[in-house]
C-alpha cells in the first residue's frame, strides 16, 4: 500500500494492528562522477516497494524524506542538506502524524549513513514523547551485512559511496541514469584499527570530515566491479531482511 495513493477514508478503514507504516530516510547528494543525485532515494525506495510486494496488507509506504544530513557532501554542487535537529523534528512530525491517525509502530529504512545518528535520536526521544508508539530504524546495509559480504566482490574499502553496492543497485534499476564510463575506484580505505571502515565494516571511533578531503572525486569504494546481475541479488538479500525484520516487527509470520 502505498499512502499518498490512497483516500483518506481507505487509510482510516486499515488495520492498526496489522498495517505497519515505513518511511525511507533518504538524502540528495552528489555520489561520484557516475551514479545521479537521488542515488539514496532511489534505492530506498526500491527496497521498501519490492518488499511491500511481498507484503501487501501489511507495509504502508509513507512518502521517503528525500532531503538528508549531508554536510559533508556539500562540497560538490548539487548536493543538498538538512540539519540534524531539521531530520530529528521531520522524524517527530511524521511519528506525531501516523500516531495520530492510530497507527502504533513506525518502520524507519535508513539509506544514507549521514542519517544514522539522526535516526538513533529520533527513535530515542520518541520514547518520551510518544511512548505507546514502538519505532524501530536500521540501514539496510547493516539489516544484510552477512549476505551483502557474501556477495561482494570488491575488496574491503570497495564499499562506501557510489561503490560496488551502490552502483550494482543502480544499474539493475535505473541503468539510464549511470554514466559506468566515468566510474573510477576512490577514497583511501584507512588500515588503522580505529579509524578504518566501509559500509560493512563500521570504525569503532567516530569522526567526520568532508569528502573532499579524502576522496578525488567524492567516491569511496570500487563501482569499477559493478553489474547490474550482482544488483539485483544484492536488492534480493536487503529486501529478505527488511521483509523478515516487518514481519517480527508486527508478531507476524508468512
Amino acid at each position: 500500500m502505498i499512502l499518498d495513493e490512497l483516500t483518506w477514508p481507505e487509510v482510516e478503514a486499515l488495520d492498526r494492528v496489522r498495517v505497519l507504516p515505513v518511511c525511507v530516510l533518504a538524502a540528495t547528494e552528489q555520489h561520484s562522477l557516475h551514479l545521479p543525485l537521488a542515488t539514496d532515494r532511489l534505492i530506498g525506495s526500491e527496497i521498501v516497494e519490492r518488499a511491500e510486494r511481498r507484503l501487501p496488507e501489511t507495509l504502508l509506504l509513507l512518502p521517503p524524506l528525500a532531503v538528508g544530513c549531508s554536510a559533508h557532501h556539500l562540497g560538490f554542487a548539487g548536493s543538498l542538506s538538512i540539519r540534524h535537529t531539521t531530520m530529528l523534528a521531520a522524524i517527530e512530525d511524521l511519528a506525531r502524524s501516523i500516531h495520530r491517525h492510530g497507527f502504533r509502530k513506525l518502520l524507519l529504512i535508513n539509506s544514507h549513513g549521514g542519517n544514522h545518528a539522526a535516526m538513533v535520536v529520533a527513535i530515542q526521544q520518541l520514547l518520551e514523547t510518544l511512548p505507546d508508539l514502538n519505532v524501530a530504524g536500521a540501514s539496510y546495509w547493516s539489516l544484510a551485512a552477512q549476505a551483502l559480504t557474501e556477495l561482494r566482490e570488491s575488496a574491503l574499502g570497495g564499499m562506501g559511496h557510489a561503490c560496488e553496492l551502490e552502483t550494482s543497485i543502480l544499474l539493475r534499476i535505473r541503468p539510464d541514469l549511470v554514466r559506468m564510463e566515468r566510474a573510477e575506484q576512490d577514497g583511501a580505505f584507512s588500515p588503522s584499527r580505529f579509524f578504518g571502515h566501509e559500509m560493512l565494516k563500521a570504525a569503532p571511533v567516530a569522526t567526520a570530515r568532508p569528502f573532499r578531503e579524502f576522496t578525488r572525486h567524492g567516491g569511496y569504494g570500487d563501482p569499477t566491479v559493478a553489474t547490474a546481475e550482482k544488483g539485483e541479488r544484492f536488492l534480493e538479500a536487503i529486501v529478505d531482511a527488511v521483509v523478515a525484520l516487518s514481519l517480527e516487527f508486527t508478531g507476524h509470520s508468512d
